[in-house]
């Protein structure tokens, strides 16, 4: 079973750099990462590419925006309603905590997550996200492709996001991952996950059987 860090080479000599997450400034990766919750990325870039051609990708700009008018320019990215409520609100939070001036960057990472957490409609896996690209914390966004992963890879995960991340986080961190690396995986596993749903993961695992993991002594993490 390959330790996180071989499945980090072996991506990388798979699938080369994907040089994540494709966004023009951080509040441009928040607001890309809220859009992309249960849809397909083409239809956030449609999206951000409507706020952008009207000027509403800065908090600013945004919380002014016209709420009837925002819900149509992101409704190519599906749940207009919900997602627009989202967007509003972390647009609220950026300037409320300056979080764009540094305003957050003597904050915890465990205080930072919470805070994210605490807004409407921001969960786990777009909280990571954020915290990752936006704010340069060297964190792992343990989504439904990384959970896959690791279950091929021979882990044993717990049921949900939350549940999962609190059994294999020490795996983790283990790895001794960079910041940029953290970054560079999350873009691999996302490209590897839409891989392995056409084609297997076989591409990815014929050569893996002989390299140790890099987890608990017996090989399992067990729930």
């Amino acid at each position: 079973m390959p330790g996180l860090r071989r499945l980090y080479d072996m991506l990388l000599a798979a699938l080369g750099p994907q040089d994540w997450w494709p966004a023009n400034g951080p509040f441009e990766m928040m607001i890309g990462a809220v859009l992309t919750q249960n849809t397909a990325w083409a239809n956030v870039e449609h999206s951000v590419h409507a706020l952008d051609a009207t000027g509403l990708l800065s908090p600013e700009a945004l919380v002014d925006a016209d709420p009837d008018a925002l819900r149509a320019l992101i409704a190519p990215s599906g749940f207009m309603t919900a997602k627009a409520a989202t967007c509003l609100v972390l647009a609220r939070w950026v300037i409320t905590h300056r979080a764009l001036d540094a305003g957050v960057s003597a904050w915890t990472d465990a205080a930072l997550r919470d805070s994210l957490l605490g807004l409407r409609g921001v969960g786990p896996e777009t909280a990571d996200a954020i915290m990752l690209y936006a704010f340069d914390r060297p964190v792992f966004v343990w989504d439904a492709y990384a959970r896959r992963l690791l279950a091929r890879a021979g882990y044993t995960s717990a049921a949900g996001y939350e549940a999962t991340r609190r059994r294999l986080e020490p795996v983790f961190h283990r790895a001794r991952f960079t910041l940029d690396e953290c970054q560079e995986l999350h873009g691999l596993i996302d490209e590897a996950g839409k891989k392995a749903r056409r084609d297997g993961w076989d591409w990815l695992f014929h050569d893996s059987r002989n390299h140790s993991p890099d987890c608990c002594p017996d090989h399992t993490l067990r729930m």
